[in-house]
């Protein structure tokens, strides 16, 4: 897939496959010496990170002018006044575009982004937190993971906030396989997290990787558990905000999907459903319901959630795409074969 580059200049932006670019969006708030700082800490990036990774700089007229230009680049690094007396520079790190080890999906990935986005209080001189960020942020949202904890790591242990990097350090454990260190993880921080009252999406969302991790592992009724804590948390709000529907479809996705370990089918069915009810026109929920109802030997019930799906996934690259296809084809031909007689 195509990645936007710098190419040339600031001003100038082509896409090429080339390398994923880090956008540091320069508030035109700051001060002289505030943009002084920032340039120096561009030119420090541009001169320390990994071959895979370009910085571009472009400068905003308002912090609200960022909206636009997200999606641009795997990472953006919006660089604001400091709030605090004791630094010069605010950097907010948001990595848009979502690994493919996300808990489920973009929806559950954009919401911690946008719930608890990694900052950091930015004196010059102390470029080499502020790198490690920036490297480990954007191998993230590429899919690097072994590169991304490599810089993470490094970050983390000089961060004052324990809970800002775990859930993206776990999420690199879990897409390793190494679900115990990705549990371990999110259980430190999350005493840390809920000191800081967080979003009930990031809780739900930290609740519901934490559940994950223990069914990779086999702990299921643990497990569910977890599950039942994150739906909770994202119902903290009756009814439920728009912005968290999707969210809470895929959770009770994710519960149906631990339940099915159990061969608790009613269940799992239950789980299913709950989510379209939220969510009527969610392609996953479709695929997952579908594929119950072809391993229940429901045959025109898997064929007609199965061709639904196809019927809305709007996104060629889907991993999900092939085998609803097989599945469908071979529903369509024993649905049209006569049934031998009696």
């Amino acid at each position: 897939m195509a990645l936007l580059v710098l190419s040339g200049s600031a001003a100038l932006w082509a896409q090429t496959p080339v390398r994923p670019v880090a956008l540091l969006l320069l508030s035109a708030s700051l001060t002289r010496e505030q943009h002084r700082a920032a340039a120096a800490l561009a030119g420090t990036l541009q001169s320390v990170v990994p071959p895979w990774l370009s910085i571009g700089v472009e400068t905003l007229s308002a912090v609200a002018d960022s909206a636009p230009i997200v999606g641009r680049a795997p990472l953006v690094v919006l660089v604001q006044p400091c709030p605090a007396a004791n630094c010069q520079l605010w950097l907010r790190f948001l990595p848009v575009t979502p690994a493919a080890h996300s808990l489920i999906t973009p929806a559950l990935q954009d919401a911690i982004l946008t719930a608890d986005p990694p900052a950091l209080a930015y004196q010059p001189g102390e470029d080499t937190l502020a790198t490690n960020l920036v490297a480990g942020l954007a191998a993230y949202a590429t899919d690097r993971c072994t590169d991304a904890l490599h810089y993470l790591d490094q970050a983390a242990a000089t961060l004052p906030s324990p809970h800002t990097l775990a859930f993206f350090r776990a999420r690199c454990r879990h897409g390793e396989r190494d679900y115990a260190a990705a549990f371990d993880l999110l259980r430190a921080a999350r005493p840390a997290l809920l000191a800081a009252a967080p979003d009930p999406a990031l809780l739900a969302l930290w609740n519901a990787a934490m559940a994950d991790a223990l069914a990779q592992n086999f702990a299921f009724d643990r497990a569910l558990a977890w599950d039942d804590r994150a739906i909770r948390a994202a119902r903290r709000s009756e009814p439920v905000a728009a912005r968290n529907r999707q969210l809470l479809a895929e959770l009770y996705l994710l519960r149906g999907q631990h339940r099915l370990y159990l061969y608790e089918w009613d269940a799992v069915l239950a789980d299913y459903n709950q989510a379209l009810d939220l969510m009527p026109d969610l392609p996953r929920a479709y695929y997952l319901r579908g594929l119950l109802h072809y391993t229940l030997n429901q045959r025109a019930a898997a064929y007609a959630d199965l061709t639904r799906y196809l019927a809305l996934e709007t996104d060629p690259s889907s991993p999900l795409l092939p085998l609803a296809h097989q599945y469908a084809d071979d529903l369509a031909r024993l649905l049209a074969t006569p049934a031998p007689p009696a």
